[in-house]
């Protein structure tokens, strides 16, 4: 059985964050939608006409580090928590 995960709807999120009270707070959303690029880093910003296109990425990171990342974030101020009202 195949039991792919359900990407959510960026759309339906900013709905539903547009609609709540903290709304008004809230100066920008910020999205990533995982896109790469084909055009290599080194061919752009170093002009290296040999660059191969991107065929894939590997990603992994720091979960430590992300979760003090955020957590500073939330400190700053005029930094709102979704859902915290």
């Amino acid at each position: 059985m195949n039991r792919k995960k359900e990407v959510p709807s960026m759309d339906r999120w900013l709905k539903e964050a547009k609609m709540h009270e903290s709304a008004p707070l809230v100066g920008m959303y910020l999205v990533h939608n995982g896109t790469v690029r084909e055009t290599a880093r080194d061919r752009v910003r170093s002009m290296d006409e040999t660059a191969k296109p991107v065929t894939g990425m590997e990603f992994s990171y720091d979960q430590e580090k992300v979760d003090r990342a955020i957590e500073d974030t939330y400190n700053l101020p005029g930094i709102y928590i979704f859902g915290s009202g």
